[in-house]
């Protein structure tokens, strides 16, 4: 090992059939290794849409930690609305919209046998103009943001919030401050952790390690004093 020449042992052999063996018992304990994190980039956007489609039917609790509200609470006409006042392109326009209709239908059939609980933090129109907010199309991968005007974040709110009325196995959570800018925690509890990052260029870490996972699913956001 590198670093640790002093530790070494070295065996000598005439056999040309060793390497051979050594390189196959190398190659057998590398297969069966986990690695820290799964990446998704734009490059494998299929795959991670079939990763979502598959945990879909897996049981268990779901939550998040949200910097942008979620993209199955909103309304068709809403999304027209700011994909139009964007100037997003039709063929672009129509991904998006595929993408968002997928993610609607995910979580309807989650919503059926079990839970899930968004946190979300409300802003103010002073908090909101402080810096630009994008809708979260990181799942589709997008090569620029697409963003709210403050009435259209304003509609987005009061129609997640009648989502969790309508819902019975979804819930809201309301942070006092916004933890993240730009990140989503994503937890299926005992299962996966995925932190993803929403605005362009999106990449999603998705997270299995028991003791990462266990890190993230016990996270506390800090608390910041009000001065």
């Amino acid at each position: 090992m590198a670093g640790f020449h002093s530790e070494g042992r070295y065996y000598l052999t005439k056999s040309k059939k060793e390497l051979g063996y050594y390189r196959k018992r190398a190659n057998d304990l590398l297969s069966n290794a986990c690695p820290l994190m799964e990446i998704y980039r734009s490059d494998r956007e299929k795959d991670f849409s079939d990763f979502l489609t598959s945990d879909s039917h897996r049981r268990g609790v779901r939550r998040s930690i949200l910097s942008a509200l979620p993209v199955y609470t909103m309304d068709n006409d809403l999304l027209n609305s700011i994909l139009d006042r964007n100037g997003i392109d039709d063929r672009r326009g129509r991904d998006i919209k595929a993408y968002v209709s997928e993610r609607k239908k995910r979580v309807e059939s989650i919503l059926e046998t079990m839970t899930i609980e968004d946190e979300i933090c409300c802003l103010s129109r002073e908090e909101f103009e402080t810096r630009p907010h994008a809708l979260d199309l990181s799942g589709v991968f997008c090569a620029s943001d697409v963003l709210y005007s403050y009435d259209d974040y304003s509609a987005h709110l009061k129609s997640t919030e009648s989502y969790a009325q309508t819902h019975e196995n979804y819930s809201l959570k309301y942070a006092k401050r916004q933890t993240f800018c730009n990140l989503q925690i994503l937890i299926h509890e005992g299962q996966w952790a995925m932190i993803s990052k929403g605005n362009a260029p999106a990449i999603h870490f998705v997270i299995r390690h028991p003791k990462l996972l266990s890190a993230l699913e016990n996270f506390i956001p800090p608390v910041i004093e009000d001065q």
